[in-house]
């Protein structure tokens, strides 16, 4: 039988506490489990359910007044306390959203541990009730299981013990990362129950070094671990715990559309939402230098490069969190409405032609058929309607390559691999020429092209070399070759060529060397070129003139037409 005595005050008052504490949980788990729709409602009620029935336990363990009663409850006591600190492993894992990135791993350490600590349980049960019993006393009215069965030769006892101190370091560990990057009064709520977590590990780590308890052998740490729930409550009823889910903003910060990330005052990301996490923003490592200078000069534009090596352009908006040492970047991607903008500029670029077309070039035959057509009602002399005919011809071609322009533009359509060897005998077909005209056709290249508009662009640049030069002649379409690896392909010819001071001009819109030149075959052919973001350049060739189209990306054999 275990020795009673009469309670002191000390033992009233450590009685009392532990029961207070019992009940306290109780009704914080109940308040809690009423808002169980939050995330991390259901873990802080599990937690504190598991934190009052150790209260419960170790009340009736210290009014116990036989040693059966005193050892069930002593084993009791013990493993309710493991499964409180376990439930405050689960309720930090929810409150800083680690469960959703992490569930397997930790799953696989946390189950670890609780096989090992129910074996050394189930072992030091065993033992207690088949014999070797430990001692029971009484302080202050209040019965103290004294001697525990040594089983350290299998390890258990000091595996669980240090297991179960890392555990809760870890936890620490977690939420002061966690505090470091919140976005709102999360901070100060994510420290403060940072703190009243700590207080009961130091209050055991005490205990169990230096031996700082009333009795050695009663365990303070249940009646500090009060402080740990009531403190955490607080800190969740303060920051809005029953009004918002206090991973709200979290949430809310993880899931927005637009990439969103935290920088210190040296730069260094401290959190960064799944958008951000697609422009290659990672924890604690530097912001790229793009951003950091974008970010010194105020809200700008920036560039950035995605993991998938492709460029956006984001709006960038920084606000100053109240600390003042971190801030809060919002990228807004703005790439279509700059790409929209850039058609709407080229759009009123063509429409300048248009009207210059309209107002000059088109003006231009319309005179001189209308003047030969007032000399031929005024004379009758028929050798007018020659005049008339070219006029009209000339003013045809211009409407057509209007309509080209006008329905192009610099747009292209969906682009397919082809073969550029067979785009250019495509469009050799469809190009009337002298017969003394010949081409050579030494490229099999594949590109990702508009099949219309490349073939369309071999169609203008053959034109250009008919209309500009005298028979005989010869159109080359060959591979540009560079360091061994095909970079793009040419267009010469063999004529007389461009003088080198008209190089920088021939693309412009309008620009020619002939009478009935349109001057805007060249300018299509550039813009099918931007159009597809690879480079035209005009040369010679063996005196003629040489087109040369790289930044294409080919692969291919050379092989002979």
């Amino acid at each position: 039988m275990a020795v009673m005595s009469e309670f002191t005050v000390v033992g009233g008052g450590l009685l009392a506490a532990v029961v207070i504490g019992g009940f306290a949980g109780i009704g914080i788990a109940y308040t809690t489990w009423r808002r169980r729709d939050l995330d991390c409602a259901k873990p802080f009620a599990v937690y504190s359910l598991a934190y009052s029935a150790w209260m419960f336990a170790a009340a009736f363990l210290w009014l116990s007044p036989a040693n059966t009663p005193a050892l069930v409850f002593d084993i009791l006591t013990e493993l309710l306390g493991t499964a409180t600190m376990l439930g405050w492993a689960y309720f930090v894992i929810s409150y800083t959203g680690l469960r959703d990135r992490s569930s397997r791993w930790l799953e696989i350490i946390l189950g670890s541990y609780v096989v090992v600590y129910l074996v050394r349980i189930a072992e030091i049960s065993v033992n207690w009730f088949t014999g070797d019993l430990p001692g029971i006393e009484t302080y202050s009215g209040l019965t103290v299981v004294t001697t525990h069965t040594e089983i350290e030769p299998y390890g258990l006892g000091i595996v669980s013990v240090f297991g179960g101190l890392m555990i809760l370091f870890w936890t620490f560990l977690v939420l002061w990362q966690f505090q470091r990057s919140e976005v709102s009064g999360q901070r100060r709520q994510a420290r403060l129950i940072l703190f009243t977590g700590m207080l009961p590990t130091f209050v055991y780590l005490g205990y169990v070094a230096a031996g700082m308890t009333l009795h050695e052998h009663l365990d303070p740490t249940p009646l500090f671990f009060t402080l740990t729930v009531v403190g955490t409550w607080f800190a969740l009823v303060k920051y809005d715990f029953l009004e918002l889910d206090p991973i709200a903003a979290n949430v809310l910060f993880k899931s927005m559309p637009d990439p969103v990330v935290i920088l210190n005052d040296d730069h260094t990301v401290l959190n960064a939402n799944d958008s951000a996490a697609s422009l290659g923003f990672s924890i604690g490592e530097a912001a790229p230098d793009s951003l950091i200078t974008a970010s010194e000069e105020g809200p700008s534009e920036v560039t950035l490069e995605t993991v998938d090596n492709d460029l956006r352009t984001f709006d960038m908006s920084i606000t100053s969190i109240k600390d003042g040492r971190r801030r809060l970047v919002v990228l807004r991607d703005i790439t279509l409405r700059m790409q929209r903008e850039q058609v709407l500029e080229q759009q009123n670029e063509r429409l300048d032609e248009f009207a210059s077309v309209v107002s000059h070039d088109l003006r231009n035959p319309l005179a001189v058929a209308s003047g030969n057509l007032d000399l031929l009602l005024e004379t009758g002399n028929l050798e007018r309607t020659e005049e008339i005919d070219q006029s009209l011809r000339r003013m045809e071609k211009i409407i057509e390559d209007l309509l080209t322009m006008a329905k192009a533009g610099r747009v292209i359509d969906a682009t397919e691999p082809l073969q550029v060897a067979e785009i250019a005998r495509a469009a050799r077909q469809q190009v009337q020429g002298h017969s003394d005209v010949s081409y050579e056709i030494d490229a099999d290249l594949t590109v990702e092209a508009d099949q219309n508009r490349l073939q369309e662009m071999f169609e203008n640049l053959f034109r250009n070399a008919i209309e500009h030069n005298e028979p005989p002649l010869t159109i080359t379409i060959e591979t540009i070759w560079s360091d061994g690896q095909p970079a793009g392909f040419a267009v010469s010819d063999d004529g007389s060529g461009v003088p080198p001071t008209d190089r920088g001009e021939v693309f412009t819109h309008g620009y020619t060397t002939t009478e009935d030149g349109t001057g805007l075959g060249l300018s299509i052919v550039q813009d099918i070129v931007s159009a597809h973001d690879w480079e035209i350049t005009l040369t010679e060739s063996e005196g003629g003139a040489r087109f040369e189209i790289t930044g294409v990306g080919l692969t291919g054999t050379k092989t002979t037409a």
